[in-house]
């Protein structure tokens, strides 16, 4: 069936050649046979001229001579599990088409996730080298050391869980740190050199008639989270609320024998209250 489909057509091309008339219905009846060929393998709703569709039908047909066609067909018939009967033959070479492209799609992705994890490996290298020349302290923030680089301390705080990390050119701001119950924001410090020197963890500000109820609670927070690191505060400070003043924060848990010195204290700003504890290198 499909060669004497392909003898007719080739007949009908020598016609046009040669400039013999056709009967007009018969003409009309092969050229809309190829183009609802053409619009079922194809899916192509729009109109088509007649030149594009004699051009897409010669390049099916070489293929379906071709030898690798019966393979394709086979595959066809094995992936859809349709009828061959009922298969025009141009179905399986679009299929096939389709297969490939998928293939080419995937590897493509495949590469893209091949080349991240190589870039990602010499990061962490870069890093891990960076690291391993810098002096550590017991209070470094998630075990990040002082004169860390900023590409190399933006590497390794992307990797720790925070709501978000905002760029402000001399440091960076991360917000969400959860520590203990409660969530903090840190502020992270640069030099002119680039190189990390100071972070500050802050509760977040509330209102006076949350000191007692809130605030002092984060301040409490706050001073397991460096006890865990350091030990026991060895200073401690009871802080009335008119002692928390605006200029001049009021210290709440202290570690002066520890390098960096440690102090959180209980602040103020705009009438709103919180906790806040800075670590300056």
């Amino acid at each position: 069936m499909y060669q004497t489909s392909r003898v007719v057509f080739f007949v009908i091309l020598l016609f046009i050649t040669f400039g013999i008339a056709l009967e007009p219905a018969f003409f009309d009846s092969l050229e809309q046979r190829m183009r609802d060929d053409y619009h079922l393998c194809t899916e192509n709703s729009k109109d088509t001229s007649l030149k594009t569709i004699i051009q897409w039908k010669h390049s099916t047909d070489s293929i379906i001579d071709s030898e690798s066609y019966d393979t394709i067909f086979s595959h066809f018939i094995k992936a859809t599990g349709l009828d061959p009967a009922e298969i025009r033959p141009c179905e399986p070479i679009v299929w096939y088409q389709r297969e490939i492209d998928q293939m080419k799609d995937t590897e493509k992705i495949m590469n893209e996730i091949r080349k991240e994890k190589s870039a990602a490996k010499r990061d962490s290298l870069a890093v891990m080298e960076e690291l391993s020349g810098l002096e550590t302290s017991p209070v470094d923030f998630k075990g990040i050391p002082a004169n860390t680089s900023r590409r190399s301390f933006m590497w390794l705080i992307t990797r720790t869980p925070h709501a978000s990390l905002e760029d402000r050119g001399l440091f960076f701001q991360v917000d969400s740190i959860a520590i203990g119950e409660g969530y903090f924001r840190g502020t992270f410090y640069f030099n002119r050199n680039g190189q990390y020197n100071m972070y500050k963890l802050e509760s977040y500000h509330l209102p006076a008639d949350s000191v007692n109820t809130k605030v002092r609670t984060d301040a409490a927070l706050l001073s397991a989270y460096f006890e865990e690191k350091i030990g026991r505060a060895p200073e401690t400070h009871n802080v009335g609320f008119l002692e928390i003043k605006q200029d001049n924060p009021s210290p709440y848990r202290s570690w002066p024998d520890v390098t960096p010195g440690v102090t959180v204290k209980l602040a103020t700003h705009n009438h709103n209250y919180y906790a806040k504890c800075v670590i300056d290198y």
